[in-house]
């Protein structure tokens, strides 16, 4: 535009002095018309000017965190699978601050998955997050299958999406076994597109009746597992969550 205004410009020089060679009626008619124009297109580039700085300045507080919202994180900033900690537990309590940190598959959930990182013989309890996409609006049904070769393992904790928890593992007053192979479900209504979604587990040593065997002093305690499935509103079969529907975002390494 102010190479168009720039041209214009030059153009009605080149007219004023060419056409006044022969200052004639003609001659003042065109050059008033030509003088007319020329205001008009400086009224124009005056506004361009106006509204390119107002541009500019709007993107410096979009970099510098004001009104406008930060952008997604990147594509390629996704990782497959859940964002999982592992925290110690001293007295029944939780610490806060996590131990080790590490990714853990989407359908599938072990407790000695933190050995990779840590040779803590502590038992420790597993807190995970993640984004759960979903493809379209409606019903959906969440299970959770366990298993466990130590007998003596009880577990709380659970699958919620937010502040709502869908899947209770235990009870306040009584843990889940485990090694029972039990089948818990739950189910959340759900718009399409991406929702937080967290497991927590802590499983330590319990008593129930009729079992007094001492917890194994091997790992095979912290062998026990958690297997997730999910069925949308329009299937039929329950099956594993893929690695597209479920990811977590982590910050690019420094």
């Amino acid at each position: 535009m102010k190479r168009f205004v720039l041209a214009a410009a030059v153009t009605f020089s080149a007219a004023t002095s060419v056409l006044a060679q022969a200052p004639d009626a003609n001659t003042q008619v065109i050059l008033d018309a030509l003088k007319g124009i020329n205001n008009r297109l400086d009224r124009i580039e005056r506004r361009i000017d106006a509204i390119e700085s107002r541009g500019a300045a709007a993107e410096q507080t979009s970099t510098a965190g004001g009104k406008n919202p930060p952008a997604e994180p990147a594509e390629s900033d996704a990782k497959s699978g859940w964002n999982a900690s592992a925290h110690m537990v001293t007295n029944g309590t939780i610490e806060p601050d996590a131990l080790v940190y590490f990714t853990l598959p989407p359908s599938e959930i072990r407790l000695n998955a933190h050995m990779t990182q840590t040779k803590s013989s502590s038992v420790l309890a597993y807190e995970a997050e993640a984004t759960f996409n979903a493809s379209e609006d409606g019903r959906y049904l969440f299970v959770i299958e366990t298993e466990g070769r130590a007998h003596n393992v009880g577990c709380r904790g659970g699958l919620s999406f937010g502040a709502q928890q869908i899947i209770a593992i235990g009870k306040p007053t009584s843990p889940a076994f485990a090694s029972d192979g039990l089948t818990l479900t739950g189910s959340a209504e759900l718009k399409a597109g991406p929702h937080d979604i967290r497991f927590t587990a802590l499983c330590q040593k319990a008593n129930r009746s009729g079992y007094s065997r001492p917890i194994p002093t091997d790992a095979s305690w912290r062998d026990t597992g958690f297997r997730i499935f999910v069925r949308g509103p329009n299937e039929r079969e329950l099956r594993p969550l893929t690695d597209k529907e479920l990811f977590h975002y982590e910050k690019p390494s420094q």
